[in-house]
């Protein structure tokens, strides 16, 4: 007779499938004594530029080892009715490949389990440590657990997120790493790839990123032997299950395209709804940066003496947008005009003449 499942492992994994990520504009890992322009200085403030990733051969796997961005891990008693431990961590720390600097975020994480359905509620939410404002990622799920009649263990439930990075999750019956088994997978959403993906992070996680239906049957040692997915009916082995994710692509092709896509539409003068979608992003970005007053001076350099806002001012008043000394140049006008000159460029998608790209544009901002 199976045993009844009592002692149970969830792991939930954030993870940036690239080499780099998060260089928005398009410039490449510059040389670390590179003077800095404008453009750079964003960046390096929003938490954009290039980062190091968790690898581009990363896959889904129920390997608690795995190098992640975020790991978040809960342990609960079904008998007992309690949630053991919690914890969630940044195990490979986020280093940035500019300046070489270090950090390791320090995630929020929440864990309850209800004792009177045993479901499981659980989120977590954490950014990039080294830029003084960055947004956070941020996933939250709840599952619940039924030991059915035959011994299987019957678990279901969503989780939600940002929609980038790629999401993982999967379940193990010992403190042990052997004999994991998948519950989920999340590429990251379809038309964002590695460098714009971190716009996905604005916001709550307001994306369903799993559905989890699933019976996982055991041996009589309890060693999970099976995986039956109960919206399709279909049982597999535990090998056959994970090697499932393993193979699916971590990246949709549609991600790979989105900022090439936009570059070159307004490089060309053609309006389409890719080019509308980056004018939105790079919105989107602006307004963050208003939020905390950013001001650069005349050589785009970050303004931090006694004339504006200092990094440290800046870092204790998020949210709060400071007036600054007129010989300064504030960062929101400077984009606008950048704005404006993307914008009409779409307008007169006739008009070739002028030769000029969106490279020449982002260098009317310096």
């Amino acid at each position: 007779m199976n045993k009844t499942t009592n002692e149970i492992h969830i792991t939930v994994l954030s993870q940036a499938p690239f080499k780099d990520f998060g260089d928005i504009i398009g410039r490449g890992i510059p040389e670390v004594n590179e003077s800095k322009d404008t453009i750079d200085n964003i960046e390096d403030y929003m938490g954009l530029g290039a980062y190091k990733g968790d690898g581009k051969d990363l896959q889904f796997t129920p390997d608690r080892n795995a190098s992640a961005r975020i790991k978040f891990t809960t342990e609960i008693n079904l008998e007992t009715k309690q949630v053991i431990d919690v914890y969630c961590e940044s195990p490979d720390g986020t280093t940035n490949l500019t300046s070489g600097e270090y950090g390791e975020a320090n995630p929020l994480k929440h864990s309850t389990l209800n004792p009177s359905n045993n479901t499981l509620g659980f989120d977590y939410t954490g950014a990039n440590p080294i830029p003084p404002v960055a947004p956070s990622i941020d996933v939250k799920g709840n599952l619940q657990f039924t030991n059915e009649a035959n011994g299987n263990l019957h678990i279901q439930g969503k989780l939600h997120g940002d929609g980038f990075p790629a999401t993982s999750t999967f379940i193990h019956f010992t403190e042990a790493n052997e004999n994991g088994v998948m519950l989920g997978s999340s590429a990251i959403t379809a038309g964002t790839d590695k460098d714009t993906g971190v716009i996905e992070l604005f916001g709550e996680a307001g994306v369903e990123i799993m559905h989890i239906n699933l019976s996982i049957g055991f041996d009589d040692n309890h060693i999970p032997i099976s995986v039956t997915n109960l919206e399709t009916n279909q049982t597999y082995s535990v090998e056959e299950w994970n090697d499932i994710h393993k193979e699916k692509p971590m990246i949709t092709p549609e991600a790979l395209t989105h900022i090439e896509t936009c570059i070159q539409n307004v490089d060309n003068h053609v309006t389409t709804p890719s080019t509308e979608e980056c004018l939105n992003d790079v919105g989107e970005i602006i307004s963050q940066i208003e939020l905390v007053g950013i001001v650069f001076d005349k050589n785009g350099v970050v303004a931090s003496d006694e004339n504006t806002t200092s990094n440290e001012s800046i870092k204790e008043n998020q949210g709060t947008k400071e007036e600054t000394n007129t010989q300064d140049y504030n960062i929101s006008p400077t984009i606008d005009t950048y704005l404006t000159n993307m914008k009409e460029q779409m307008a007169n998608v006739d008009d070739n003449s002028s030769g000029r790209t969106l490279y020449d544009d982002f260098g009317d901002m310096d």
